[in-house]
């Protein structure tokens, strides 16, 4: 007796077997031989020799077993399609051993495996010279199923490669009748012992499809009668009902597994039927209209641009997460921000309000390997207390604001503040844009409350500059004195303009001079850059190059470095006439800022 056993219908949807008595297994005809050489296939004898030839002829793969192998001691034969064991063993038809999954679909008996389904046979139930009595396999399996076990184990032959591509389960019979009408054949004694078993448990969908002949033409972009239409289909063993304008196109089993399910499969063989070179190809003839210009995106890639190349800085990106403990060193508190209910990292959970806290956290990473650092990020941050845009289910989202944070850190040096504000200042004089830092006292942790200064440009306030305060570099692990600058860009973004002003360069020649004075320490640079630049018509710009503070220069003292650049527009200046507005400098410098000037 033959009986099968299918335990995973979705990973075996068809297995069809039979038995065939008085097998003389012998050398192939051959007509055999020669055909299944021409196709690089060693014959080996006439019974795997028929399977191999049906298998290229048909495109379906089966398998003969040695009933004798297979049989129980009453000499019936139990098969029972089945998932493995995790760690069972699986011995190959070469003698190579294979560890299976819980994931591998193989064929047993009750007590050994015979094959790894879809992929290989095993050692224990081939056919042999001695072979009498087969059972042939004619079945269908999952390609998914087949695909990951063929990668997973280094399998990958011809039977797994054609299962690999979805084959139609009513294959299985059509090659299953081929392979006996063979074997009778090549081996005139055999005689089938046994009905066909065919346990089967599928279904395709077969359509029907509504191909609307407008939608046709209109894809191929030719206007194709339905009568063609109708032909091409037909020719490819597509049911297909005509009415109207409409054709109801049924799909042949052998193409509705995963090959074609939608109105556009039918297009495009129609299409390619047709003949893509029929097609005569045109140019669109809707209208080409610019997108949208993003002020936001063009400002923030000069910002990179300018302080990249110009500036000297390096652009970072970090997460727009930020941490509690993080939050807790810089006196923040974290009932300002967002929390998320599935943060990406336990430690992370909220969302950020500033750039700052993980842009000074770069800075620390950086400045055990870097004696300079010099930082900048440009990104989103999150208010929760502030609306701003409405998602798709018409809710309220936090505000997003797209903020620039630059930071500089460096060993040794006494005014990183400096620093940070002249790169501003220079990247937004490229754009156009006027900038004045308004000093401010504040009485915060982050920040050093003396330098602090809010940043106005365009004569709107748009951000904050300052020097990260003693004690905080030291709790955030910070060796050297830090400046950070956070501004509002999508507010900078609406004081840009697009005139531009022409100013023609002077045809005579400027002269500089450097002063070093010492002054109270608590007098400010912007003060005194004003001061110097109103001082005479002829002084045309104004650069802070040094400040030092010492025992040398006295308490509450510290000593600044101007380079004055002179130049007229109405004629060559000689030293005698820049000595004069010179000289008139220092006596305003010493009345108004009781400078001590320096040889």
């Amino acid at each position: 007796d033959l009986s099968i056993q299918v335990k995973d219908a979705k990973a075996c949807p068809r297995y069809m077997a039979v038995a065939i008595d008085n097998i003389e297994v012998a050398e192939s005809p051959a007509w055999l031989k020669k055909r299944l050489m021409s196709v690089g296939v060693q014959p080996r004898n006439n019974v795997v020799d028929v399977t191999n030839f049906v298998m290229f002829e048909l495109g379906q793969p089966l398998h003969a077993f040695d009933i004798k192998q297979l049989a129980n001691k009453k000499g019936d034969v139990e098969i029972v399609v089945r998932k493995a064991k995790d760690g069972e063993i699986y011995t190959s038809l070469d003698e190579k051993e294979y560890k299976l999954t819980k994931e591998d679909l193989v064929i047993a008996t009750k007590d050994k495996i015979v094959a790894l389904a879809g992929v290989k046979g095993s050692n224990n139930s081939g056919v042999t010279n001695e072979t009498k009595s087969i059972l042939l396999e004619s079945a269908n399996f999952h390609a998914v199923t087949i695909r990951r076990t063929a990668s997973r184990h280094g399998l990958r032959t011809d039977a797994s490669a054609r299962y690999e591509k979805s084959l139609d389960p009513h294959l299985c019979e059509l090659a299953l009748r081929r392979v006996v009408e063979l074997l009778k054949e090549v081996s005139p004694k055999s005689v089938v012992s046994s009905t066909i078993v065919d346990q089967s448990d599928f279904s395709l969908d077969q359509g029907p499809i509504a191909l609307d002949t407008e939608f046709v033409q209109r894809k191929m972009g030719v206007d194709l009668p339905a009568t063609k239409m109708v032909r091409i289909l037909t020719s490819l063993g597509f049911g297909v009902k005509e009415k109207k304008n409409t054709l109801s196109v049924t799909i042949p089993s052998w193409r509705a597994t995963k090959d074609i399910s939608i109105r556009e499969d039918l297009v495009e063989e129609i299409a390619r039927v047709y003949g893509y070179d029929n097609i005569v190809p045109t140019l669109p003839t809707f209208p080409i209209v610019p997108p949208k210009k993003n002020a936001l995106r063009e400002l923030e890639t000069r910002l990179r641009t300018l302080l990249a190349y110009e500036g000297r800085y390096t652009e970072v990106s970090n997460y727009s997460f930020v941490s509690p403990d993080l939050l807790e060193k810089v006196g923040e508190n974290v009932k300002d921000y967002l929390e998320l209910d599935n943060p990406i990292a336990k430690d992370r959970p909220y969302l950020r309000r500033h750039l700052r806290e993980n842009l000074l956290e770069t800075v620390e990473r950086n400045s055990h390997r870097f004696d300079v650092v010099s930082i900048f990020e440009i990104g989103k941050v999150f208010k929760k207390e502030q609306e701003g845009d409405v998602d798709g289910q018409k809710n309220t989202l936090p505000k997003q604001d797209t903020l620039l944070a630059m930071a500089h850190a460096e060993k040794g040096d006494e005014h990183p503040f400096l620093h940070v504000s002249t790169a501003f200042t220079t990247v937004m004089t490229r754009l156009g844009l006027a900038v004045h830092f308004e000093k401010k006292s504040l009485d915060d942790v982050f920040v050093h409350p003396g330098r602090f200064a809010e940043v106005h440009v365009a004569g709107k306030k748009v951000g904050h500059i300052g020097e990260v305060h003693p004690m905080t570099a030291n709790t955030l692990g910070l060796d050297a004195r830090t400046a950070v600058l956070e501004v509002n860009l999508s507010e900078i973004v609406l004081l840009l303009t697009e005139k531009t002003q022409y100013q023609p360069l002077s045809q005579y020649p400027s002269i500089e001079r450097d002063v070093a004075f010492v002054v109270d320490k608590s007098a400010v640079h912007e003060d005194i850059a004003v001061a110097l630049i109103k001082a005479d018509p002829l002084t045309v710009d104004v650069a802070l190059f040094d400040v030092f503070m010492g025992k040398n220069i006295g308490e509450g003292k510290k000593s600044m470095a101007y380079r004055i650049t002179y130049r007229s527009d109405e004629k060559t200046l000689e030293g005698k006439d820049v000595d004069v507005v010179h000289e008139k400098i220092v006596a305003m410098l010493q009345k108004k800022f009781g400078a001590e000037i320096r040889a």
